[in-house]
């Protein structure tokens, strides 16, 4: 993610490690009307006003001031997660306490790519060797669906891709409700309904894959060892360190 200070220009970039985005879902003047998944990838890489009650401060300034943010994709992990942001939020007050309360479900039908997901146009890193993007492409593995009006309540159904043990094959489709599980077609899981989305990155089964989507190559490309010990917890790169379980550090991608 990126803040433009508005006053002075000052930028800061952080990096993020993610396997999941939370796209918004746009509004729409009917509940009918079938919104393109692309839709929902340009809303989530819009700038963002940061003013008044969200204030950024700004190093250069020394004070909290408006600013500019705005969230880019640098690379794309090999299994992404994608949730739709169906249950939009209110901020009222109730006894004279602040409290934040989840609104009513989007139910417009996001229409997503089942086979064919490219994404390359909203991913920033260049392939290392030529300059050139890489394409990052993902085939749809399954879809998590709730059923009901509110987050509080409802039901939740899930269609699943089975492929067997050839990662070429197409493979068949399942409905699992409950102890209930049956044949089906990709296409019935695009409906309102459909909460959480996960793709796989077509070509992740081949050995020649760089990791991270490519983050690893391009540290290794610009003098960063993607796995050495640093003594700051950030460095002039803008990689935190990343503490596995056994208490040792290493460095990973951030977005």
């Amino acid at each position: 993610s990126g803040v433009i200070c508005v006053e002075c220009s000052y930028s800061s970039t952080k990096f993020d490690v993610y396997s999941c985005i939370s796209l918004p879902v746009p509004n729409v003047t009917s509940n009918s009307r079938r919104i393109p998944l692309k839709s929902c990838f340009d809303e989530f890489i819009s700038s963002e006003q940061l003013d008044t009650d969200n204030a950024w401060f700004c190093p250069k300034c020394k004070e909290h001031v408006r600013a500019k943010k705005r969230i880019n994709l640098w690379t794309t992990p090999d299994i992404l997660i994608l949730h739709l942001k169906r249950f939009g939020s209110h901020t009222g007050a109730s006894n004279g306490r602040k409290q934040t309360r989840i609104g009513s479900k989007i139910t417009s039908v996001v229409d997503f790519p089942i086979e064919k997901l490219n994404l390359t146009d909203y991913v920033l890193l260049p392939g290392a060797a030529d300059g050139e993007k890489r394409e990052n492409r993902y085939r749809l593995m399954g879809v998590a669906e709730h059923q009901g009006s509110t987050a509080n309540s409802g039901h939740y159904t899930a269609t699943v891709r089975s492929r067997g043990k050839d990662p070429n094959s197409t493979g068949s489709w399942y409905r699992f409700n409950d102890g209930s599980v049956g044949a089906t077609v990709a296409d019935a899981a695009i409906t309102g309904g459909a909460y959480v989305l996960f793709y796989e990155r077509m070509g992740a089964t081949n050995p020649k894959l760089n990791r991270w989507g490519g983050m690893e190559e391009y540290m290794h490309s610009v003098g960063v060892d993607p796995y050495i010990e640093e003594k700051d917890e950030v460095d002039d790169d803008g990689f935190t360190q990343v503490t596995k379980k056994n208490g040792k550090k290493r460095h990973g991608p951030r977005r």
